[in-house]
């Protein structure tokens, strides 16, 4: 059986990997809509 501390571990894990995926893919999407404005004009 998963103690108390244990799923603390993971939700705290998930959570933060979440959040850095979300980042990440909030830059990177910024940058190619950026790079496709450039392209256009």
């Amino acid at each position: 059986m998963i103690s108390d501390g244990q799923l603390n571990t993971i939700a705290l894990t998930f959570g933060f990997a979440a959040i850095i995926l979300i980042l990440v893919y909030h830059a990177i999407s910024t940058n190619i809509n950026n790079l496709q404005q450039k392209k256009v004009q």
